[in-house]
């Protein structure tokens, strides 16, 4: 986790941070060892005090106070040991902070029961995702236990270590850019393995081909978000979701969806009323589609962004008076619109190497178009514009 957070705010962290993925349990979590300042260091710490509930025993002090990786981990076992009552996630922060998400611990394993019951039979789960996003830590962390299942944690070794681990009857936790790159580098699997799919839609060619190409027994795709955890799932990329148990529609909870926005959910563990992310259009009382964000957010390599917020950004850079961004394929594009006297050439030289070292890697643009204004329609409503291969 604090790799993960190093990796990705590196406009907090001075060139050349270390990677802490290998470290050993003596090693010092100070300002010069990290590459940050005080700062810097407190908001590790608040990330640690957040995801294990450290606060609930009074221990969120003791980690400024003992600065070594042993420590913050015997302080997060001491805290898990006694039964957490949350968990608290991060959302993405494409439109500014990052988000702090609480989910009760009652909720999530609830979710991990049912979960169980959808993926019997599971001999093994390997993990191709990072533990501390929420996706990752209801499948790697409370599935195995409810399951009764060990983990095999590959994420650090990449999709490419895969062949030479899998075995028989093994579940693979992966996000749909891994399942792309699966699909074509497998040629087949060991019986009975099966994937679980989630963070963004799964285009149904990989799906497909993953089970009648590859020999996957079954991918599972999940829909859900950080703010919600699971709501649906479904094995057929051509079948809708299926609603978990955890959740019931509004109108099936108490008959009166009229007091409620379109498409709100109740959990089943509190009655609490939740408006999901995107558009849902029902198929039945229990079966959803998504048909979009309602926030106007897209998701990139499994990671929610949002690309007006992108776009506000790119529009602050020197030298550029607008900018906009695009979904492009699996990536993003931006346009700029240059201020008077701007060099085209300089101006996407500049733009893209402020993206690299300001936005994480799935808000960057892969590619930036220079225009003298914003192309439009006959109407003056915005369009498309073609990607710029220079």
């Amino acid at each position: 986790m604090l790799a993960s957070l190093l990796a990705h705010a590196p406009e907090q962290f001075t060139d050349g941070a270390p990677r802490l993925a290998t470290l050993s349990r003596a090693r010092r979590l100070d300002e010069a060892d990290l590459g940050t300042d005080s700062l810097g260091c407190l908001q590790l710490a608040e990330r640690v005090a957040d995801v294990f509930d450290l606060r609930r025993l009074g221990r969120e002090d003791l980690l400024l106070a003992r600065r070594d990786l042993g420590s913050w981990v015997d302080f997060a076992a001491e805290s898990w040991a006694q039964g957490p009552e949350r968990f608290i996630f991060t959302s993405s922060g494409s439109q500014g902070d990052p988000k702090r998400v609480v989910h009760s611990a009652a909720q999530l394993w609830a979710e991990a029961r049912v979960l169980a019951d959808h993926l019997p039979g599971r001999r093994r789960i390997v993990s191709l995702v990072p533990a501390h996003h929420i996706y990752g830590f209801i499948f790697t962390v409370l599935l195995p236990r409810a399951l009764s299942v060990p983990v095999l944690d590959l994420s650090a070794e990449g999709a490419g270590a895969l062949r030479r681990h899998l075995a028989p009857r093994d579940l693979v936790v992966a996000v749909p850019a891994v399942w792309r790159y699966l699909h074509r580098a497998l040629a087949d699997v060991p019986k009975g393995v099966a994937g679980t799919s989630s963070a963004a839609p799964l285009d149904a060619e990989t799906a497909c081909g993953l089970v009648n190409e590859t020999g996957f027994a079954r991918i599972v795709e999940v829909y859900g978000s950080s703010e919600t955890a699971g709501i649906g799932l479904r094995d057929d990329p051509n079948h809708p979701f299926e609603l978990l148990a955890t959740w019931a529609t509004a109108e099936a909870w108490d008959g009166q969806p009229e007091n409620d926005a379109p498409g709100t959910l109740v959990r089943s563990s509190d009655g609490a009323r939740v408006q999901p992310p995107d558009r849902l259009v029902w198929e039945g009382p229990r079966h959803l589609c998504p048909t979009g964000r309602l926030d106007g957010a897209v998701t990139v390599a499994g990671v929610t962004v949002h690309p007006d917020a992108i776009a506000r950004k790119l529009a602050r850079c020197p030298g550029v008076q607008d900018a906009r961004v695009r979904p492009s394929g699996n990536r993003l594009k931006a346009l700029l619109v240059p201020e008077r006297g701007t060099d085209a050439l300089a101006l996407r030289r500049d733009v893209r190497r402020w993206a690299e070292t300001t936005l994480q890697p799935a808000e960057r643009p892969i590619t930036y178009t220079v225009s003298d204004t914003v192309p439009r329609d006959a109407l003056g409503k915005e369009t498309d514009w073609p990607l710029d291969t220079h």
